[in-house]
């Protein structure tokens, strides 16, 4: 019997992932995409038979990513080896459709009497975009050509778009959804005080949803909001601002528990909770005074307990920093690696080890107090708070470098993949799209000129972005720490980069070599000199020892305004530090 090279792609990732203005969006979209196409390979581990030895049809992904964690971990290509691709590929489709329907009918249950179900349903079946391709594949003796043929025939499959009619039309016009602005909206905004008074939406329902007054959502939009996870699980996803206030938090939980416990008492009582938790971690309410009154035109509800309980706690440690950093890594020499490897156990082992790496990046991720957007095959998403981005980075690093154990040998070396991670830190009053869109380009940066690298762009509002960037093996992550605790202790003061600043002009047309090297030497340690210095004899020459090193690398210009930048990006960083004593 002839077998066959099955390649699957679901989408569209652009109204699944993106499409958000609120984290909750963007983490149930991610999560949504990921469980469809899931049960998707679910569906072929199932019904397939396997042709060749071994227990599953499946290539990518590793049948152990099947195995019903919390959080999916798979991503939006599925290659399988299977004797009926035609069919195999519609049960699939099936299934995912399937797993978009049950959370479809979950949320239609608490919104159909404020909603038009035909037009629900409607774009339900609109939503999925499946594409389908497959070659003859004899096994392993044509399957590297096998592969490369369909990885030619899937692309074309793409180009040639779809552009079926919608399946059904609004009875009247309608505002369009304000995430993507695809599809028309099924709820708006400022329809929500109207349906509360009516009865038609309850209070829990409108806290869930915190539609402001112009915002709509579609059918997909609708889900990403309101769905839950499993039943009755009303799992939420952390705010920016609450990520960007972590390490305040876990201070005012530590220097102020008796302010803390009262806090948490007044967010229970705003949202009108049974019982009021304990422990920073437990605390998903509004941290940022300024923010409670867009809370209250959101929700409806009164926070003026919450807003007392707040200003005590603020009057002590001073408001949260507003800045978070979201962190964004990509695989390097991926497709390399991939045409190294080629035979189907290679590539299932190799699949396997990527499925490892996504579990393990999770639990990192959170282990640095971080939420996880999307861990997938080689990429990762993550909110984190600026104390904790660069050494959960770095370990984000180590751990996927770590993680081919099983392909190593095959890989040779030289076709090893890296991790590349941007940073971008940001405010949280920033549009998401933005934030996001940061995060893209310090990626970018990080994989340019030579891979295997990090990027830290620093974009304050009101001031133009700030950027370092360097490989791994330079160790730019330990260096942004050392400054960064330098400045939150005191032992840097904080005009010290810009005064360094100044000497750029002065070297800016001189030639490198031995002799600018040493009068920068000069000049930046009569800088370093005049600065009063918050530590004791044996810490003032730790660090004239460390800046000394620095400086004798220093042979251009250019280099000073590396240095420089580098300052400037840990000094922002400090900033985020949490407070270590209570106001008098």
């Amino acid at each position: 019997m002839t077998s066959y090279l099955l390649n699957l792609s679901i989408g569209p990732v652009q109204p699944f992932i993106a499409a958000a203005r609120r984290t909750r969006d963007l983490w149930f979209g991610s999560r949504l995409l990921s469980e469809i196409c899931l049960e998707a390979a679910r569906s072929i581990h199932e019904t397939s038979r396997p042709v060749r030895n071994g227990d599953s049809p499946l290539i990518f992904p590793d049948k152990s990513a099947l195995n019903g964690k919390d959080e999916p971990n798979v991503a939006n290509v599925i290659i399988a080896l299977v004797d009926d691709p035609q069919e195999t590929a519609r049960k699939a489709r099936e299934a995912a459709q399937a797993c978009l329907e049950r959370y479809g009918n979950q949320v239609l249950s608490r919104f159909s009497n404020v909603i038009d179900e035909n037009l629900w349903h409607a774009q339900l079946t609109d939503a999925l975009e499946f594409f389908a391709a497959w070659v003859p594949c004899k096994g392993d003796a044509d399957y590297d050509d096998a592969r490369k043929r369909l990885a030619s025939l899937m692309a074309a499959r793409k180009n040639v778009r779809d552009f079926a009619p919608p399946s059904a039309q609004p009875e009247r016009p309608r505002e369009k959804s304000s995430l993507d602005g695809r599809n028309e909206a099924l709820l708006v905004g400022k329809d929500m005080e109207a349906f509360l008074r009516d009865g038609k939406i309850g209070k829990a329902e409108r806290y869930r949803l915190r539609l402001k007054q112009g915002e709509a959502l579609d059918a997909m939009g609708l889900i990403k909001r309101a769905a839950e996870p499993k039943t009755g699980d009303r799992k939420t996803f952390s705010p920016v601002d609450r990520i960007a206030a972590t390490p305040w938090l876990k201070a005012a939980d530590s220097l102020c528990p008796d302010l803390m416990q009262n806090l948490h008492n007044a967010w229970a009582a705003t949202i009108g909770a049974s019982e009021s938790k304990t422990g920073w971690k437990t605390y998903d309410g509004d941290l940022f005074p300024g923010r409670l009154t867009d809370f209250e035109k959101e929700t409806g509800l009164d926070a003026s307990k919450l807003r007392s309980a707040l200003t005590a706690l603020t009057k002590k440690l001073g408001e949260p920093f507003p800045y978070l950093a979201i962190v964004k890594a990509d695989g390097d020499k991926m497709g390399k690696a991939i045409s190294t490897l080629t035979t189907i156990e290679g590539h299932q082992k190799f699949s396997a080890d990527l499925a490892a790496f996504a579990c393990k990046a999770r639990e990192i991720v959170e282990a640095h107090d971080g939420a996880c957007v999307y861990a997938g095959g080689d990429d990762v998403l993550a909110l984190l708070p600026l104390e904790t981005c660069l050494p959960c980075a770095r370990e984000l690093a180590e751990s996927f470098s770590g993680s081919f154990v099983k392909t190593q040998e095959a890989l040779k070396g030289e076709a090893l993949p890296t991790l590349s991670v941007g940073i971008a830190v940001g405010h949280f009053l920033e549009p998401l799209e933005d934030l996001l869109r940061f995060a893209d380009e310090a990626e970018r940066m990080a994989k340019e000129p030579d891979r295997d690298g990090l990027a830290v762009v620093v974009r304050s509002r009101g001031n133009a972005p700030i950027a370092v960037r360097g490989q791994w093996s330079s160790k730019l992550d330990e260096r942004l720490r050392y400054w960064k605790e330098l400045f939150a202790t005191g032992g840097l003061p904080s005009r010290y980069p810009y005064e360094l600043r100044r000497l750029v002009g002065t070297y800016e047309n001189w030639d490198s070599g031995d002799d600018v090297a040493e009068a920068l030497m000069g000049d930046i340690s009569r800088v370093f000199g005049r600065k009063e210095l918050r530590l004791s004899e044996p810490e003032k020459e730790t660090l004239k020892s460390e800046m000394a090193g620095h400086i004798k690398k220093l042979a251009s210009a250019r280099h000073l305004e590396d240095l420089v930048l580098e300052l400037l990006v840990a000094r922002h960083l400090a900033e985020g530090e949490p407070p270590k004593e209570v106001r008098s």
